[in-house]
């Protein structure tokens, strides 16, 4: 058997250290790709862990913002329609006091009945669509429900609290009587949106709290 022996020294040399470049550049070319300065558990292991477990709390941080961001737009939505409803109410309330007049023709109060009618029609879609996502603050039906919001990464939720506005029901103005009996029913809604508007705005309140 032949054995051979190295002897040129300055070409093992010129090796090693072609090897630690390359290992150097294969770990710049993880850190380009990976965007990271450690990418692997073999660049450093106790860095590696540090860096992984604040990365899964950045994304748990991005997960609240979103989550605070939604019902923030929930709530927005809500109070918006409750807004306009309560608006919207002051022109229902002098369609009634018109209707009050017991001397109106019959033409007169037919005209006055319908726009009546469109307007409770009106009131109670803006309640219905006080809607994000399927969810709804201010209104009633299955969408009417409370809201769990996630606040933090150890999961800690509050609740946004879902009103259950109740739909206007105005019938058939005939006289001032009947009149008398919507002003009141208008009062009971109003007196309840204002309540639940209120609630919102509260909850509201401790999401900016949170953000």
């Amino acid at each position: 058997m032949n054995n051979s022996v190295i002897t040129n020294a300055g070409s093992i040399i010129s090796q090693k250290f072609l090897r630690a470049n390359s290992n150097d550049l294969v770990g710049v070319q993880n850190r380009v790709s990976s965007g990271l300065r450690v990418a692997t558990v073999t660049d450093d292991a106790s860095t590696f862990a540090v860096a992984g477990g604040m990365r899964a709390d950045v994304k748990s941080y991005t997960a609240i913002a979103a989550s605070l961001q939604a019902a923030k737009v929930l709530g927005t939505v809500a109070v918006q329609a409750g807004e306009t409803i309560s608006k919207r109410l002051e022109d229902v309330k002098a369609k009634v006091i018109q209707l009050a007049d017991e001397s109106l023709s019959s033409a007169s109060r037919a005209t006055y009945n319908a726009d009546l009618s469109s307007m409770v029609e009106e009131v109670n879609g803006y309640l219905e669509q006080a809607n994000y996502f399927g969810r709804n603050l201010l209104g009633t039906g299955a969408a009417s429900v409370n809201v769990l919001v996630v606040a933090n990464i150890d999961a800690s939720a509050f609740t946004m609290r879902a009103q259950g506005v109740a739909d206007l029901a105005v019938s058939t103005i005939s006289d001032a009587t009947s009149a008398q009996q919507a002003l009141a029913s208008l009062g009971d809604l109003k007196a309840e949106l204002e309540t639940g508007l209120a609630y919102i705005g509260a909850d509201l309140k401790r999401l900016d709290a949170k953000d």
